[in-house]
Protein backbone atom coordinates (compact mmCIF):
# COMPACT_ATOMS: atom_id res chain seq x y z
CA UNK A 1 0.00 0.00 0.00
CA UNK A 2 1.48 3.37 -0.97
CA UNK A 3 1.87 6.24 1.46
CA UNK A 4 -0.86 8.42 -0.09
CA UNK A 5 -3.48 5.65 0.14
CA UNK A 6 -2.55 4.86 3.74
CA UNK A 7 -2.89 8.53 4.69
CA UNK A 8 -6.32 8.58 3.05
CA UNK A 9 -7.54 5.63 5.17
CA UNK A 10 -6.21 7.25 8.34
CA UNK A 11 -8.04 10.46 7.46
CA UNK A 12 -11.30 8.58 6.90
CA UNK A 13 -11.00 6.84 10.30
CA UNK A 14 -10.31 10.14 12.09
CA UNK A 15 -13.30 11.84 10.46
CA UNK A 16 -15.58 8.90 11.31
CA UNK A 17 -14.51 8.97 14.98
CA UNK A 18 -15.04 12.73 15.16
CA UNK A 19 -18.54 12.43 13.72
CA UNK A 20 -19.40 9.59 16.13
CA UNK A 21 -18.24 11.47 19.22
CA UNK A 22 -19.95 14.66 18.13
CA UNK A 23 -23.18 12.80 17.46
CA UNK A 24 -23.13 11.17 20.90
CA UNK A 25 -22.56 14.50 22.60
CA UNK A 26 -25.35 16.09 20.64
CA UNK A 27 -27.76 13.28 21.52
CA UNK A 28 -26.89 13.51 25.20
CA UNK A 29 -27.29 17.28 25.15
CA UNK A 30 -30.61 17.03 23.33
CA UNK A 31 -31.89 14.44 25.79
CA UNK A 32 -30.83 16.59 28.74
CA UNK A 33 -32.61 19.64 27.31
CA UNK A 34 -35.78 17.77 26.36
CA UNK A 35 -38.66 18.50 28.76
CA UNK A 36 -41.48 17.11 26.65
CA UNK A 37 -43.68 14.39 28.24
CA UNK A 38 -42.19 11.72 26.00
CA UNK A 39 -38.72 12.51 27.43
CA UNK A 40 -39.76 12.03 31.07
CA UNK A 41 -39.17 8.57 32.50
CA UNK A 42 -40.76 7.22 35.68
CA UNK A 43 -38.70 5.15 38.14
CA UNK A 44 -39.28 1.40 38.12
CA UNK A 45 -40.85 0.16 41.36
CA UNK A 46 -39.93 -3.50 41.59
CA UNK A 47 -41.48 -4.40 44.97
CA UNK A 48 -44.57 -2.31 45.76
CA UNK A 49 -46.19 -2.85 49.15
CA UNK A 50 -48.99 -5.45 49.03
CA UNK A 51 -51.24 -3.34 51.27
CA UNK A 52 -51.83 0.39 51.74
CA UNK A 53 -53.75 2.79 53.96
CA UNK A 54 -57.05 3.61 52.28
CA UNK A 55 -58.51 6.34 54.51
CA UNK A 56 -58.09 7.78 58.02
CA UNK A 57 -59.99 10.09 60.35
CA UNK A 58 -58.80 12.04 63.39
CA UNK A 59 -60.60 12.08 66.77
CA UNK A 60 -60.17 13.24 70.35
CA UNK A 61 -60.24 10.25 72.71
CA UNK A 62 -61.90 10.07 76.13
CA UNK A 63 -58.44 10.67 77.62
CA UNK A 64 -58.04 13.81 75.46
CA UNK A 65 -55.34 12.18 73.35
CA UNK A 66 -55.23 11.80 69.59
CA UNK A 67 -57.17 8.81 68.28
CA UNK A 68 -57.16 7.70 64.63
CA UNK A 69 -59.56 5.37 62.87
CA UNK A 70 -58.86 4.12 59.38
CA UNK A 71 -58.89 1.34 56.81
CA UNK A 72 -56.33 -0.62 54.81
CA UNK A 73 -56.77 -2.35 51.46
CA UNK A 74 -54.66 -4.69 49.35
CA UNK A 75 -52.86 -3.44 46.25
CA UNK A 76 -53.10 -6.74 44.35
CA UNK A 77 -55.23 -9.88 44.18
CA UNK A 78 -53.27 -11.53 47.01
CA UNK A 79 -54.49 -11.65 50.62
CA UNK A 80 -52.33 -9.98 53.26
CA UNK A 81 -52.20 -11.14 56.88
CA UNK A 82 -51.33 -9.68 60.29
CA UNK A 83 -51.14 -6.06 59.17
CA UNK A 84 -49.69 -3.69 61.77
CA UNK A 85 -50.02 0.08 61.44
CA UNK A 86 -48.28 2.88 63.32
CA UNK A 87 -49.68 6.35 63.93
CA UNK A 88 -46.90 8.97 64.01
CA UNK A 89 -47.77 12.37 65.45
CA UNK A 90 -45.87 15.60 64.69
CA UNK A 91 -45.96 19.14 66.04
CA UNK A 92 -46.38 22.24 63.89
CA UNK A 93 -42.64 22.26 63.14
CA UNK A 94 -42.65 18.67 61.92
CA UNK A 95 -40.98 17.22 65.01
CA UNK A 96 -42.11 13.79 66.17
CA UNK A 97 -44.23 13.95 69.33
CA UNK A 98 -44.90 10.23 69.62
CA UNK A 99 -46.05 7.09 67.86
CA UNK A 100 -48.45 4.26 68.65
CA UNK A 101 -48.97 0.87 66.95
CA UNK A 102 -52.21 -0.87 66.13
CA UNK A 103 -53.56 -3.87 64.24
CA UNK A 104 -56.43 -4.37 61.84
CA UNK A 105 -59.76 -5.66 63.10
CA UNK A 106 -59.82 -8.71 60.83
CA UNK A 107 -57.00 -11.24 60.66
CA UNK A 108 -56.79 -11.16 56.86
CA UNK A 109 -56.96 -8.20 54.50
CA UNK A 110 -58.64 -9.78 51.48
CA UNK A 111 -58.79 -8.35 47.94
CA UNK A 112 -61.68 -5.88 47.52
CA UNK A 113 -62.42 -5.95 51.27
CA UNK A 114 -61.59 -2.99 53.51
CA UNK A 115 -60.06 -3.85 56.88
CA UNK A 116 -60.51 -1.19 59.60
CA UNK A 117 -58.24 -0.23 62.51
CA UNK A 118 -58.53 1.95 65.60
CA UNK A 119 -55.47 3.45 67.33
CA UNK A 120 -55.49 5.64 70.45
CA UNK A 121 -52.16 7.41 70.90
CA UNK A 122 -50.51 8.73 74.05
CA UNK A 123 -50.09 12.23 72.58
CA UNK A 124 -52.32 14.90 74.14
CA UNK A 125 -54.66 16.49 71.61
CA UNK A 126 -54.20 19.96 73.10
CA UNK A 127 -53.39 22.08 70.06
CA UNK A 128 -49.73 21.10 69.87
CA UNK A 129 -50.37 18.56 67.11
CA UNK A 130 -49.60 19.81 63.64
CA UNK A 131 -50.08 16.62 61.63
CA UNK A 132 -50.09 12.86 61.77
CA UNK A 133 -49.46 9.98 59.41
CA UNK A 134 -50.36 6.30 59.42
CA UNK A 135 -47.61 3.95 58.26
CA UNK A 136 -47.89 0.22 57.66
CA UNK A 137 -44.95 -1.33 59.48
CA UNK A 138 -45.57 -5.09 59.30
CA UNK A 139 -47.51 -7.60 57.25
CA UNK A 140 -47.30 -11.18 56.04
CA UNK A 141 -48.13 -12.86 52.75
CA UNK A 142 -48.20 -16.32 54.32
CA UNK A 143 -50.85 -18.00 56.46
CA UNK A 144 -51.46 -21.55 57.59
CA UNK A 145 -55.19 -20.94 57.13
CA UNK A 146 -57.09 -20.03 53.97
CA UNK A 147 -59.37 -17.05 54.58
CA UNK A 148 -62.38 -16.23 52.43
CA UNK A 149 -64.87 -13.36 52.64
CA UNK A 150 -68.45 -13.96 53.68
CA UNK A 151 -70.93 -11.78 51.81
CA UNK A 152 -72.03 -9.22 54.41
CA UNK A 153 -74.82 -6.65 54.01
CA UNK A 154 -76.56 -4.16 56.30
CA UNK A 155 -80.29 -4.86 56.34
CA UNK A 156 -81.37 -1.98 58.57
CA UNK A 157 -80.33 0.77 60.99
CA UNK A 158 -82.04 2.36 63.97
CA UNK A 159 -80.82 5.71 65.27
CA UNK A 160 -81.06 6.69 68.94
CA UNK A 161 -79.58 9.57 70.92
CA UNK A 162 -76.23 7.85 71.63
CA UNK A 163 -75.58 6.04 68.36
CA UNK A 164 -76.91 3.54 65.83
CA UNK A 165 -78.20 -0.01 66.03
CA UNK A 166 -77.00 -1.86 62.95
CA UNK A 167 -78.76 -5.00 61.67
CA UNK A 168 -76.76 -7.12 59.24
CA UNK A 169 -76.40 -10.54 57.64
CA UNK A 170 -73.45 -12.62 56.45
CA UNK A 171 -73.74 -15.46 53.92
CA UNK A 172 -71.26 -18.12 52.88
CA UNK A 173 -71.05 -17.99 49.07
CA UNK A 174 -68.13 -20.42 48.92
CA UNK A 175 -68.48 -24.04 47.78
CA UNK A 176 -66.98 -25.23 51.09
CA UNK A 177 -67.78 -24.64 54.74
CA UNK A 178 -66.43 -21.55 56.48
CA UNK A 179 -65.21 -21.94 60.06
CA UNK A 180 -64.56 -19.26 62.69
CA UNK A 181 -66.55 -16.55 60.92
CA UNK A 182 -65.98 -13.02 62.24
CA UNK A 183 -67.67 -9.74 61.37
CA UNK A 184 -66.78 -6.11 61.90
CA UNK A 185 -69.21 -3.20 61.71
CA UNK A 186 -67.65 0.23 61.74
CA UNK A 187 -67.72 3.88 60.82
CA UNK A 188 -64.67 6.11 60.81
CA UNK A 189 -66.79 8.52 62.88
CA UNK A 190 -67.49 6.19 65.81
CA UNK A 191 -66.11 7.17 69.21
CA UNK A 192 -63.97 5.08 71.52
CA UNK A 193 -66.90 3.99 73.69
CA UNK A 194 -67.36 1.37 70.96
CA UNK A 195 -63.89 0.81 69.46
CA UNK A 196 -63.51 -0.84 66.07
CA UNK A 197 -63.19 -4.57 66.66
CA UNK A 198 -64.19 -7.87 65.06
CA UNK A 199 -66.70 -10.21 66.73
CA UNK A 200 -67.41 -13.93 66.13
CA UNK A 201 -70.80 -14.70 64.57
CA UNK A 202 -70.58 -18.37 63.59
CA UNK A 203 -68.38 -21.34 64.41
CA UNK A 204 -69.34 -22.90 61.08
CA UNK A 205 -71.31 -21.76 58.02
CA UNK A 206 -72.35 -24.26 55.36
CA UNK A 207 -72.31 -23.19 51.69
CA UNK A 208 -75.27 -20.87 51.12
CA UNK A 209 -76.01 -20.57 54.86
CA UNK A 210 -76.71 -17.12 56.32
CA UNK A 211 -76.36 -15.72 59.83
CA UNK A 212 -77.93 -12.50 61.14
CA UNK A 213 -76.30 -10.25 63.75
CA UNK A 214 -76.76 -6.88 65.45
CA UNK A 215 -74.18 -4.31 66.51
CA UNK A 216 -74.45 -0.96 68.29
CA UNK A 217 -72.12 1.83 67.13
CA UNK A 218 -71.75 4.72 69.57
CA UNK A 219 -71.14 8.27 68.51
CA UNK A 220 -72.40 7.99 64.96
CA UNK A 221 -75.84 8.32 63.42
CA UNK A 222 -75.83 6.66 60.04
CA UNK A 223 -72.18 7.55 59.59
CA UNK A 224 -72.56 11.09 58.20
CA UNK A 225 -69.52 11.74 56.00
CA UNK A 226 -68.16 8.30 57.01
CA UNK A 227 -70.90 5.73 56.33
CA UNK A 228 -71.37 2.64 58.46
CA UNK A 229 -69.85 -0.41 56.78
CA UNK A 230 -69.71 -4.15 57.40
CA UNK A 231 -67.31 -6.94 56.46
CA UNK A 232 -67.04 -10.61 57.37
CA UNK A 233 -64.64 -13.48 56.75
CA UNK A 234 -63.94 -17.03 57.78
CA UNK A 235 -61.53 -19.90 57.28
CA UNK A 236 -62.02 -22.59 54.63
CA UNK A 237 -62.11 -25.68 56.81
CA UNK A 238 -64.23 -28.81 57.30
CA UNK A 239 -66.71 -28.20 60.11
CA UNK A 240 -70.23 -29.17 61.18
CA UNK A 241 -72.82 -26.37 61.10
Amino acid sequence: MNIRLRRFYIYVVIVALALLLNGSGFAASAAADCTAPECVYLPLVSNPMPVRVFETKRHNSRMSTLRVTGEVITTSDRPVYEVTVEVRVYDHSGRLLGSSPGITALAATLPDQLNPFDVTTNVDDDGSIGSYEVVITQWSLESEQVYRPATAVITGMEYIYSGTWVYAEARNDESQTLADVYEVVWSLNQNDYSPVSAQPIAACLAPGEMVAFTRFIRGTWGGGDAPIQVAAQGVLSPCTP
